[in-house]
């Protein structure tokens, strides 16, 4: 489980990652994989062989309260994903009006989802623990690992299965949890769309299950 501190957490997960045994950074040989997740591993490793245990994150953006509200906030954030086994830690910063910001922290590792809201230093809302928040923050692990393909390889916690019109459902299992998203492929073997069965993304569902129906939601997958 998580430390109690975020720079401990962060760290934690990290070590983890380490210490962890790693994975090629190839397409295995001997998997059955559906015809378009085969396309994509062609176009994301070719013959290259390579470790990572994890990989940072740079972003910066803008990020708004609710789909169907008009303004957005401009954000920046620093997120670490491991590569050897699911997790993420990501840190944002919002800029509100008037020179104020809003802290943002969501992260996931060893079957427990952790989010936390801190305004001009003072902590507005937290949550954890529950099964829900965690499949949540698991599911958001998998949408983003078109960043990082290697954490999209088959293994003991991830299986590939046919879709249908140029996609493939990955199901990904950590920790008692078990998430499922569609990736969508056009004919170069790039992915276009990811997306889950109630039509948000995993970040959306993290924070709304941490934080309320209406506190912090980014977009509708579709």
């Amino acid at each position: 489980m998580f430390a109690f501190t975020a720079n401990a957490r962060r760290r934690q997960l990290l070590n983890a990652a380490a210490s962890h045994k790693k994975v090629p950074h190839s397409r295995p040989v001997n998997a059955a994989l559906p015809a378009v997740v085969e396309r994509y591993f062609d176009r994301c490793f070719g013959a290259v062989s390579r470790d990572y245990a994890a990989v940072r994150l740079q972003q910066r953006g803008r990020l708004r309260s609710d789909v169907n509200r008009q303004r957005w906030w401009v954000f920046s954030a620093q997120q670490h994903s491991t590569l050897v086994f699911p997790g993420f830690d990501w840190q944002a910063t919002l800029q509100l009006a008037f020179g104020l910001t809003l802290k943002i922290r969501d992260s996931y590792y060893d079957g427990a989802a952790y989010s936390k809201l801190n305004f001009i230093g003072l902590p507005l809302a937290h949550a954890g623990g529950s099964n829900e928040h965690a499949e949540a923050a698991l599911q958001r692990y998998l949408a983003e690992a078109v960043w990082y393909p290697q954490a999209l390889l088959p293994s003991d916690c991830l299986v590939w299965q046919e879709g249908e019109k140029g996609s493939a459902v990955a199901v990904l299992s950590d920790g008692g949890h078990t998430v499922s998203m569609r990736f969508h492929f056009n004919s170069e073997g790039e992915v276009t769309l990811v997306s889950t069965p109630n039509g948000f993304a995993g970040l959306t569902m993290a924070m709304r299950n941490a934080l309320g129906r209406d506190a912090f939601a980014i977009t509708n997958a579709g």
